[in-house]
């Protein structure tokens, strides 16, 4: 008994030193005297627990403090407080428990499977969960690839904890050179001209490029309007490696009076890979200035599972990055879309949404952001080809 006596006491002094305690250094429950497990507080897994959530009500902690609640389990902590004038030192009882189900990332409906071939279900959805780093996904319903036709099945995702998740999917078997159901969108742009009529008052005007868009004459996309280039430094998907057009686009830039800022498409799934990308990125830039952020790109979500990670755990690895990017001088931001800001990503100090609309319509996304991509589609002069249109949006 010593030793949990012990633990109780290290625990309240770091509670009166006002430091945030990880549920991992708490004791497992295990007083004889402890109450049911059913009677005690339920608290949700990678939440906080105050003095206040534990103390009954007109008391007062002698000092305050919070638990960060990192796993799941019953714990017990020695708190001392006030109440009606006396001073109490008892010990309280809670646990952590993760009650939220699996996120649906890609729903998988409209998927195209060639007749004749194996069905696995988690080839073609993408599901993730905040706690869990795996989830179990399954199907019903009836589906045949011998025989050619529209399906509608029901996805079920379910984590360790129970939680679960269904929706509803259709499914097309194809025969080898027919189309499966699948029909071409109509091509469309916008020009930079109207783009810059419509948002030219929200913010200042640039574009996003990478290797896809060649050559890029930057001279002329100032003179179309354009202030500002985000550009891919490089990527880390089978190693890392630079982006082949991230020398002269730099450069070009920067010659043709335009802000420039960096992003790297990465899906590290580690705090070793995160850490080597970010090495990478520094000794790439080797101490060049820029006006704007090193962006994080991770968008790997369509079979998000495959990668064996939690959601919370991904955001950590962006924390890394953040952290590390800000100890080189550098500004760092998370970029990502409405649909996995909403769903996956946790509060990032800078935001850079993706968000398509149409044309003079703005984002919806409830959440802040510094810069928005509004079209993938964009067509502006000195670029053969489609572009990314972004508004770095005034305060």
């Amino acid at each position: 008994m010593k030793k949990y006596a012990a633990a109780a006491a290290l625990l309240l002094g770091a509670c009166l030193m006002h430091t945030d305690v990880s549920a991992q250094s708490l004791p497992h429950l295990r007083s004889l005297t402890a109450p049911r497990p059913e009677d005690v507080p339920v608290f949700e897994v990678l939440s906080y627990v105050t003095a206040g959530d534990l103390l009954p009500s007109g008391a007062k902690p002698v000092k305050d403090f919070r638990y960060y609640l990192s796993r799941t389990g019953a714990f017990s902590i020695r708190i001392s407080y006030y109440l009606d004038g006396e001073k109490y030192t008892d010990k309280f009882y809670f646990r952590a428990a993760d009650t939220t189900a699996p996120v649906v990332l890609n729903s998988g409906d409209g998927s195209r499977v060639k007749k004749g071939s194996d069905f696995d279900i988690a080839d073609y959805v993408g599901v993730g969960d905040m706690y869990d780093d795996n989830v179990t996904i399954t199907y019903t319903g009836d589906l045949d690839t011998d025989i050619p036709g529209k399906y509608r099945i029901t996805a079920h995702a379910s984590d360790s904890s129970g939680n679960t998740a269904d929706w509803g999917l259709n499914v097309s078997v194809y025969e080898e050179g027919g189309s499966g159901g699948y029909e071409p969108s109509t091509p469309s742009f916008i020009p930079f001209d109207d783009f810059a009529a419509e948002y030219g008052d929200k913010g200042v005007l640039g574009i996003d490029i990478s290797k896809w868009q060649g050559d890029v004459d930057f001279d002329r996309i100032r003179d179309a309007g354009c202030k500002f280039v985000m550009m891919r430094i490089g990527a880390d998907t089978k190693g890392i490696y630079e982006d082949v057009c991230f020398r002269q686009n730099i450069e070009g830039a920067k010659a043709a009076g335009l802000k420039v800022g960096v992003y790297f498409y990465t899906d590290c799934d580690s705090e070793e890979r995160v850490n080597e990308m970010c090495d990478w990125i520094i000794d790439t830039l080797d101490g060049a200035s820029l006006d704007l952020p090193v962006s994080f790109d991770w968008e790997e979500f369509v079979h998000f599972q495959k990668y064996g990670i939690s959601l919370h755990r991904l955001n950590e690895l962006y924390g890394i990055f953040e952290d590390r990017m800000n100890a080189a001088g550098y500004e760092a931001c998370l970029y990502g879309s409405k649909n996995y800001l909403n769903n996956v990503w946790e509060d990032a100090d800078k935001v850079w949404l993706a968000h398509y609309t149409k044309l003079g319509k703005m984002s919806d996304y409830p959440g802040s952001y510094f810069m928005w991509q509004m079209c993938s589609d964009g067509r502006i002069d000195g670029i053969d080809g489609d572009v990314d249109f972004d508004v770095l949006m005034y305060d």
